[in-house]
């Protein structure tokens, strides 16, 4: 018994640890995505001179999309979720799989939490659980005993409910909440 919490608080220790050095680069890159920049935007610049924005209330006030990064999507009147990477960004339009893409034809933007470290986590700790409670019935012949379901089952359990905060946020567009274009200064 006293193995098994010792097991249970070395893995414990170690998830916070991870934890807290993931919140704390998060905090860090988090006025990153953040800037109070006006719109200026000119005929004249090129593509490579621009980022698309998406404007929303929160914590984070917009979130910035660069050329080369996939951008996850729904157009308006049509049921089909869209990934493609974005080619070129314009005044008023991206252009994704060679189309331009008007701005005012996006219906929703879906964003991911880009959380690497929970995301390997919570995918470890289920498989721990299981693989510990697979072993144990091994060693025992066949045979559950109380404390190893108890320790295979917080495992799991706790690896299920890190998985439920890696859910994407769907945006759908409106007055308050839009895309646009921002020229970038360098």
């Amino acid at each position: 018994m006293i193995r098994h919490l010792s097991y249970l608080t070395f893995a414990l220790f170690c998830f916070c640890s991870l934890t807290i050095a993931q919140e704390t680069d998060e905090q860090i890159a988090t006025p990153q995505s953040e800037d109070t920049l006006t719109t200026k935007t000119l005929d004249s610049l090129d593509s490579k001179s621009r980022f698309l924005a998406l404007e929303k209330g929160g914590k984070i006030k917009r979130v910035r999309f660069y050329e080369g990064e996939r951008l996850y999507f729904r157009l308006k009147d049509d049921q089909m979720r869209y990934k493609p990477v974005i080619e070129e960004i314009g005044k008023d339009y991206i252009k994704v799989n060679n189309t331009a893409l008007h701005l005012n034809e996006i219906a929703s933007v879906t964003l991911y939490p880009e959380r690497r470290l929970i995301r390997l986590m919570s995918q470890f700790l289920v498989i721990a659980g299981t693989g510990y409670f697979l072993i144990d019935m091994v060693n025992h012949s066949f045979s559950t005993t109380r404390e190893s379901a108890i320790v295979s089952s917080s495992l799991a359990s706790t690896g299920l409910a890190l998985s439920l905060t890696l859910k994407p946020r769907k945006i759908r567009l409106n007055n308050k909440r839009y895309l646009k274009t921002i020229q970038k200064f360098e």
